[in-house]
């Protein structure tokens, strides 16, 4: 996955927290929440999704990551054909201490 903008603004739905092109070179859109994903959110990332479509011509990747999901939201998620990663903020720690050693990210000193 290669980020191409963060927080990208959308008129009028919002912003992308991560618009990028995956491996395969399709674009990817991945909204990214602290708490676990709602219907709410699912809608979010599908009025992004159609924003995109609409202006790039195809169909995006869509990517929700957060600790979990809810399980009414998990429906929803399915028939818009969005992806889940879960990511919990233990993991979050986890990958920041393997990659720069958290001293070096958070500039401790």
């Amino acid at each position: 996955f290669k980020p191409i903008e963060e927080e990208r603004k959308l008129k009028p739905s919002g912003f992308i927290d991560v618009f990028g092109v995956d491996s395969s070179g399709r674009l990817t859109v991945v909204e990214i929440k602290r708490r676990n994903a709602t219907i709410e959110d699912i809608q979010q990332l599908t009025q992004y999704v159609e924003s995109i479509e609409r202006e790039f011509g195809v169909r995006p990747r869509a990517i929700i990551v957060a600790p979990g999901v809810q399980r009414s939201a998990s429906r929803v998620m399915q028939m818009n054909k969005i992806e889940f990663r879960c990511l919990t903020p233990k993991k979050s720690m986890e990958i920041l201490r393997k990659k720069t050693g958290l001293e070096d990210y958070i500039n401790l000193e």
